[in-house]
């Protein structure tokens, strides 16, 4: 064990690291060069973290740092082609991209959770009223978003409740408006929510993100992952074959089980979107056009 001295000098460092970055984040984003932020509303705070990249929040925004160059390169080159279509309001907003020689830095607006948090663990609270209505809203926000981009020949590739944030919440109701974030590169994708061409050809397409669309709207009702047919029988090195597209070809997704409460549109659009054949699913505008004609029964 390391002696009390030399652990109190890494604990110093590691403060120190981390109040530099802040410092370097806080010039970022608001112009500002001298000296460390003040911690009370300068000083990072980790919000979340993935394969390729950490974000911070910062000063009232979003800072997310991405280590692997290539990829951010990439991600970045998406988010401005967006904000030079004009964006989408249920796009997170970009604000500042910075390039640096070992990490891409992506300024963004500042979210208050992700859809993942909202999903309660019981299922008696899932199958209440306000929380389906809920779900209602998210689905087709998430829907206008992916319209608008596969209308600009564009996809996500990377849709799941982690994905879609939201930008406040009101009591009893839950949000009202939602953000679709971290648009990746066609080749960057969480298998788990991924259609199986996805996995197989390595790419990503409008049809793909319909399949993650039924599978995000799947985990917000039944509290769980999409799941593959067999997938409970296979070694854990056999999934990370599979799911990496290596072994795919023979399997497919388990059905989903939903609860009787779910309402029949949400029902097919999660059987439909979730369709193993990608021209059997619905466009992102059928699900808008389902949608805003429906009423939660």
């Amino acid at each position: 064990m390391a002696p009390q001295s030399t652990v109190a000098k890494l604990l110093a460092r590691g403060r120190q690291l981390l109040w530099s970055y802040a410092a370097k984040a806080q010039e970022f984003v608001c112009g500002k060069k001298n000296g460390v932020p003040k911690k009370k509303n300068g000083g990072l705070k980790r919000i979340g973290r993935g394969s390729f990249a950490t974000v911070y929040s910062c000063g009232g925004y979003a800072v997310k740092r991405i280590a692997n160059v290539k990829v951010g390169l990439k991600e970045a080159e998406i988010a401005l082609e967006i904000k030079r279509n004009g964006g989408h309001r249920h796009i997170v907003e970009l604000k500042r991209v910075i390039e640096r020689d070992d990490e891409v830095i992506i300024v963004m607006q500042l979210a208050a959770g992700d859809a993942r948090s909202l999903v309660p663990g019981r299922t008696e609270e899932r199958n209440q009223r306000p929380y389906i209505e809920m779900v209602f809203r998210m689905t087709t926000q998430v829907a206008k978003a992916l319209e608008w981009m596969h209308g600009g020949d564009m996809s996500h590739n990377d849709i799941k409740p982690d994905n879609v944030l939201f930008t406040s919440t009101m009591p009893r109701r839950g949000p009202d408006h939602f953000l679709l974030t971290d648009i990746s590169p066609t080749n960057v994708m969480s298998p788990v929510y991924a259609a199986r061409e996805q996995i197989r050809d390595n790419a990503g397409s409008p049809a793909a993100d319909m399949f993650a669309l039924g599978a995000l709207v799947q985990e917000m009702l039944t509290g769980d992952r999409p799941r593959w047919v067999g997938e409970d029988d296979m070694e854990p090195k056999e999934q990370g074959a599979f799911w990496y597209g290596r072994g795919s070809g023979s399997l497919k997704r388990r059905p989903p089980v939903l609860p009787a409460s779910c309402p029949e549109l949400l029902r097919d659009i999660i059987e439909s979107c979730m369709q193993d054949n990608p021209d059997d699913r619905p466009t992102a505008a059928d699900v808008v056009r389902m949608l805003e004609a429906a009423v939660v029964q």
